[in-house]
């Protein structure tokens, strides 16, 4: 992958920070499912593989070094145990980054991305990614955080919320499982990039476009 937006990547790699210890790789709780507190049991804890298609133009990008893989340099690639949703993290990583670009810039995340609030027609919605019929599409929430390293800054790319939080059903992602249950593809068309602002107050900074995602069952 030819990319000029990559040119981060090598000094970062080399001169990587230890991760960050908020959410272990292999946790089964995603910070969505912690924030509800009480609901527990989808029992959807699967292990996956995740590739970022790399298109020219996409707002989330891999950091060229292959597929994200639960549990491998420390990543965690899974859908969480209570309630399916997403987690890509690489917080626990020393070398895995995500790539980013937005209106307002550009970089490699060490933090994580993660799905929430899914929209499953004639399916499981409180179960997220785990609650899709086979060869089933439906529409979730989509957030990307963006912390580097030791900044204060709260960098957050969002598809289908605003920087306040409110909805925005335009924005939405589209899921979609095989029609054999064994690979999701989750793909976006536009975000917002959303940042810290008067009295800690998210406040939208820029834009973010399109991107695509495969998640495959690696268990």
């Amino acid at each position: 992958m030819s990319r000029s937006r990559m040119f981060l990547f090598p000094t970062l790699v080399l001169g990587a920070l230890a991760a960050c210890s908020e959410v272990p790789p292999t946790a089964t709780l995603d910070p969505v499912s912690l924030a509800k507190g009480g609901r527990t049991g989808c029992n959807a804890f699967v292990p996956l593989s995740i590739t970022l298609a790399d298109a020219a133009g996409d707002a989330v990008f891999s950091d060229g070094l292959g597929a994200y893989i639960e549990g491998v340099d420390g990543v965690g690639a899974h859908t969480s145990n209570v309630n399916g949703n997403l987690m890509l993290t690489v917080q626990q990583s020393a070398t895995r980054r995500i790539g980013w670009v937005s209106t307002a810039g550009t970089g490699l995340s060490d933090d994580r991305l993660y799905t929430n609030t899914h929209d499953n027609p004639g399916g499981d919605n409180a179960c997220g990614l785990a609650g899709m019929a086979n060869g089933s599409s439906g529409t979730a929430a989509f957030e990307f955080e963006l912390l580097a390293g030791s900044t204060n800054s709260k960098k957050i790319i969002r598809y289908g919320k605003s920087c306040s939080g409110s909805a925005v059903s335009s924005e939405r992602v589209t899921t979609t499982l095989s029609a054999d249950g064994t690979t999701w593809t989750i793909t976006g068309a536009s975000g917002v990039h959303c940042d810290n602002g008067a009295k800690n107050k998210m406040v939208q900074v820029g834009t973010a476009g399109p991107f695509s995602m495969t998640l495959v069952k690696s268990d």
